[in-house]
């Protein structure tokens, strides 16, 4: 998540990280959605739920790296606990952005 700072909106930024056959690692920006409302940690993992249904992701995904941002942290719940429920992915892990963390020891 992030604010424009000239305009005061918000967007949420899905990059896709995945690795193919022969161990190589790839990632790419795959959609930046405009925010409306509140982004509280139920409204984030609607629509972050939402794009995983829609492009048919929600047996394909193996966890999340977000910063350490509590709205953050509880929507990762609120996703891990629909996706264990609703689908055979037992494994799927919240990772918190490393960088973001030493950036507050600093």
């Amino acid at each position: 998540m992030w604010i424009f700072t000239h305009t005061r909106k918000t967007y949420l930024n899905i990059t896709i990280y995945y690795v193919n056959s022969i161990w190589k690692l790839y990632h790419f920006l795959f959609d930046i959605i405009s925010f409306q409302g509140h982004y509280t940690e139920k409204n984030i993992a609607i629509k972050i739920q939402k794009f995983l249904y829609e492009f048919n992701f929600k047996h394909r995904i193996l966890g999340f790296t977000t910063n350490n941002a509590s709205s953050m942290i509880a929507c990762d719940k609120i996703i891990m606990d629909n996706l264990s429920y609703n689908s055979e992915n037992h494994d799927f892990n919240h990772y918190r952005y490393v960088i973001h963390i030493f950036n507050f020891i600093a």
